[in-house]
């Protein structure tokens, strides 16, 4: 017997679904939260040009920390001065309105500087600026363009993170070159607690994450076999515990998940795991012009995870639901990088 019209396009209407990784229609922009994405823009024209240079450079030996990239090796790198590399390509901090994609410059920071993590009532932005060779932790109020700045010295400082009783935890970058990659540990500093103490051993972790409620810090490290991992502390003077192996974690706005991206044979595709390191699931299936997905920001709300896509060279910003559906590009013209929402 066979099944009525109805059925049989039900169940093509499924297969395509299943081999295109898509449930639903692409996300409708106008019903995304209005608040602004906080993100590195960089033009058209200087986005091919890093592009085109980055391609050149490529199979060069690299030595460094995985996640970190000093201004002097990158100036290195592309026969620059570290000051004219901030300001040329390591772009402009832009505000991007998700439903209709205008990009606004982000004036109240300084050239080069990368978004890290918007406040809970999102009236202040933490970000990493460059000064001289290295970078340094800041915090900007919006409203007022009054910047508080937490870190200094000479070694670098590349990611941080507040949690809602102000204790900042910062990645430190020490006796790195040109030449050496040197050591990243991450750093504690609880107010009116005295000096940052370190709580982690090193020597590759960057970009610490505080859980909504500042029980619990999740980092990027470095596995035994030399990949990414993700390690979690709770209490902090524990014993880290890898949660999967990955990069780039971040907290959903309830706390029950944390988002992240995982190298599998075709890239770093974008995955979701419960706290405890269980429930680990594919966030959607990667369209097939996308080499990697990086650098996870989730929405407001909850509902979408707005990323990183490696095209051909070119970094494009995309969005995608929390259920894995609905697929598209966020930004229309020019690359986008390091989004926080």
């Amino acid at each position: 017997m066979r099944p009525p019209a109805s059925a049989l396009a039900l169940l093509l209407l499924l297969a395509v679904s299943a081999c295109t990784g898509r449930t639903g229609p692409v996300v409708d922009l106008e019903t995304l939260p209005p608040e602004p994405i906080a993100f590195v823009f960089l033009e058209p024209e200087k986005a091919r040009d890093l592009a085109e240079r980055m391609q050149k450079t490529k199979q060069q030996p690299q030595d460094q920390t995985p996640g970190v990239a000093r201004l002097d090796q990158l100036a290195k790198l592309f026969k620059s001065d570290a000051d004219s590399l901030a300001s040329e390509l390591l772009g402009r901090p832009s505000l991007l309105d998700p439903r209709t994609g205008e990009v606004t410059p982000f004036d109240a920071l300084p050239k080069g500087s990368r978004p890290l993590e918007w406040s809970g009532d999102r009236t202040r932005l933490l970000f990493a600026a460059p000064r001289f060779d290295v970078f340094q932790i800041s915090q900007v109020n919006v409203a007022s363009g009054e910047v508080r700045t937490f870190t200094q010295g000479k070694d670098d400082h590349p990611s941080a993170s507040l949690a809602p009783d102000g204790s900042l935890a910062f990645a430190q970058l020490s006796g790195a070159t040109g030449t050496k990659a040197g050591e990243s540990r991450i750093y504690v500093f609880t107010p009116g607690g005295g000096e940052p103490r370190p709580v982690s051993a090193g020597p590759s972790d960057v970009s610490p994450v505080w859980s909504r409620d500042g029980s619990m810090l999740v980092y990027q490290t470095r596995a035994a076999d030399g990949g990414h991992a993700i390690a979690a502390l709770q209490p902090l003077d524990g014993t880290p515990r890898i949660l999967a192996r990955g990069r780039d974690p971040v907290f959903t706005p309830d706390g029950q998940w944390i988002v992240f991206s995982q190298k599998l044979a075709a890239g770093y595709r974008l995955w979701r795991m419960h706290p405890d390191g269980s429930g680990k699931l594919a966030l959607g299936v990667a369209p097939t012009e996308v080499g990697d997905e990086l650098r996870p920001a989730v929405s407001p709300d909850g509902r979408y995870v707005a990323y990183v896509a490696d095209e051909a060279g070119r970094r494009t910003l995309r969005i995608r639901r929390f259920d894995g559906g609905g697929d598209r590009e966020l930004l229309g013209s020019g690359d986008g990088m390091l989004p926080t929402w």
